[in-house]
């Protein structure tokens, strides 16, 4: 299962990167994580944390590992579950473009998890495709966070 977003923010490529690269910051804009535990000094290849999630009113503890880090343009985490057999797996891409000044934010999140029946998976894919979001998608609560400037100008 593939779920694609994006939204175009209003800020350098350089303010998104930080605020996306940050797993510390992922609570900020994505709902369904609870918490995270910090993975060092910033992405590197290789590089793991542990991730708290909520899905679907189950908490699973999760790895994070950043597996491609191109600064202020790709973000490639590869998260995992052995908490739940069969173990969850999915794929997070974040793709930075430059805009002139603002920046086009392009996330994909790959399931390749075989917990996901295929019927979930097609009602998935159509709400995702058809339904009308009843509050702000995660990119959107992201535009938010890098265009007020209150996250990413430190680090």
């Amino acid at each position: 299962m593939i779920l694609r977003d994006a939204v175009e923010i209003q800020s350098s490529p350089d303010r998104v990167w930080k605020i996306v690269a940050d797993p510390v910051a992922m609570p900020l804009w994505n709902d369904h994580v609870l918490r995270v535990t910090s993975p060092g000094s910033g992405p590197a290849v290789g590089r793991a944390y542990s991730i708290m999630y909520a899905l679907n009113g189950k908490v699973t503890e999760c790895t994070g590992e950043f597996t491609v880090v191109e600064p202020c343009h790709r973000l490639v985490i590869k998260v995992r579950s052995t908490a739940v057999v069969p173990p969850l797996e999915a794929e997070e891409r974040y793709d930075l473009e430059d805009q002139n000044g603002s920046t086009l934010l392009r996330q994909q999140v790959i399931v390749t998890s075989p917990r996901v029946p295929f019927p979930l998976n097609m009602l998935i894919w159509f709400v995702m495709k058809f339904g009308k979001p009843t509050g702000k998608r995660m990119l959107e609560v992201l535009k938010d966070l890098a265009e007020s400037g209150s996250v990413g100008a430190a680090t």
